[in-house]
């Protein structure tokens, strides 16, 4: 929804900004399956959709008309916060020639529909019931709304696969782990969503990770087998590496390629023009 003319100096890609100049976004519109209670934005995302220039964010009245502060305060503190700011936008005026942000609970993609491209979605209302856990799930009603677009992006969710010679949690998705190693190994770990699930935010990730990497420290750390290992054992691993895949992409590559797209984005004011393919990452980094 920004304006391309302030995305031309940030780091997109070329080809996206391109495509974004001569058509013009006019409406997203956001569509979640359950009710404002249950969402999982970010505080400071959510608040920053009012700095957007030229851009109206669109709250129906009747989705808080029965959530109190205490009800939001329940759930936690962020979604506390997140319900203030949407209530924030509640009943704000909307103004001519201004883009749109509109978000919409209580709503499933039933049908995506078009010819060559897409044209419509077809959307099913929900009503919010609670299951055998006590869990909120959404459960269709029946109800159908035709809606027409012109592009649609899914953000539905995620469910981790079995891993050959791992073990798998079907129920959860992930693969069963204490402190990030896996489970009945010694020496394979886990991090992310095939870790934990499909939840969190870069944050979490970052301590996710965190989380694994010192498991990872301290089995190395109590490992004797390793003092058995040469001084040169690092560049051996590094030859071992780049006989099996010659186009091995180190950090002294990475710092070509690094060096390449910020010297490409200095002359326009931009952080960097970003390489878009492999192809053009392994030209600059192998030449």
């Amino acid at each position: 929804m920004t304006d391309p003319d302030a995305l031309a100096v940030t780091d997109i890609a070329d080809h996206a900004l391109e495509s974004l100049r001569p058509r013009g976004v006019e409406e997203v519109v956001v569509i979640g399956r359950r009710g404002p209670l249950q969402t999982a934005f970010t505080t400071l995302e959510l608040r920053e959709l009012a700095d957007l220039e030229n851009v109206d964010v669109v709250v129906d009245p009747a989705d808080f008309e029965d959530i109190s502060d205490d009800d939001a305060a329940a759930v936690g503190k962020v979604c506390k916060q997140n319900i203030k700011v949407l209530k924030g936008y509640v009943g704000r005026e909307l103004r001519p020639g201004h883009r749109r942000i509109v978000f919409r609970f209580q709503t499933s993609p039933i049908e995506i529909a078009g010819g060559e491209r897409v044209e419509k979605i077809v959307l099913g209302q929900n009503e919010l019931v609670s299951d055998d856990s006590g869990r909120v799930v959404a459960k269709d009603t029946g109800a159908r709304e035709e809606l027409p677009v012109q592009l649609v992006v899914r953000s539905v969710g995620y469910r981790g696969v079995p891993t050959h010679g791992l073990p798998f949690d079907e129920r959860s998705g992930t693969i069963p782990h204490t402190a990030g190693r896996v489970d009945g190994s010694r020496n394979e770990y886990v991090v992310g969503w095939i870790k934990r699930g499909p939840s969190g935010v870069i944050g979490t990730n970052k301590s996710d990770s965190q989380d694994t990497i010192d498991t990872l420290i301290a089995d190395l750390t109590g490992a004797a087998e390793l003092a058995d290992f040469g001084a040169d054992h690092a560049d051996q691993l590094a030859d071992w590496l780049a006989s099996r895949q010659p186009k091995l992409v180190t950090d002294a590559h990475w710092k070509l390629i690094d060096e390449h797209e910020r010297s490409t984005g200095e002359p326009h004011g931009r952080p960097r023009v970003k390489l878009p393919n492999v192809a053009k990452l392994l030209h600059i980094s192998h030449g």
